[in-house]
């Protein structure tokens, strides 16, 4: 699409804003250790997350995660994607894509996907697989990763105009 994608490169901006390492946010963001009402780490990491998400969205960019739905709901011009597939579809691409051993796949994905569930239900107070809250939710299984960006790069390309 010829814009930036934002991934792992939101760690580094979160460290800028927040003043902790890369490698301490690496650990603790897209969790929730606690459901305490106390204002902690995790907290601090999300507010200065949402700061970085907010910056990155001022120009045309995709965002994967870190509630940035959310975060941006608010904002013109930001179309919300969810991606989701099949146990199986899931497991290959972690085999091919992360190197991830495939016997330990299932547990792994299934723990991060846990993981991310309970971070966005805390601090969105919406279900995260609740697809009524994103503009479009597509199944990669239908089409495969490739077919799947082009999609969405017309699904953009057609909301822009």
């Amino acid at each position: 699409m010829g814009i930036p994608f934002y991934d792992k490169e939101v760690i580094s901006l979160t460290a800028k804003e927040s003043g902790y390492t890369e490698e301490y946010i690496r650990q603790h963001e897209q969790t929730k250790k606690t459901n305490s009402s106390e204002y902690n780490s995790d907290d601090q990491i999300f507010i200065a997350e949402s700061k970085a998400v907010k910056k990155m969205a001022k120009n045309p960019c995709v965002i994967v995660g870190r509630c940035a739905d959310y975060i941006l709901k608010d904002q013109k011009n930001v179309t919300s994607i969810f991606l989701y597939s099949s146990e199986q579809d899931k497991i290959n691409r972690a085999v091919k894509y992360y190197g991830i051993d495939k016997s330990s796949a299932s547990k792994k994905i299934n723990k991060i996907n846990k993981e991310r569930a309970k971070h966005y239900e805390y601090y969105t107070n919406q279900k995260w697989t609740d697809f009524s809250h994103y503009d479009f939710a597509i199944n990669v299984d239908s089409l495969g990763v490739e077919k799947t960006a082009e999609m969405i790069r017309n699904i953009v390309v057609e909301k822009s105009h």
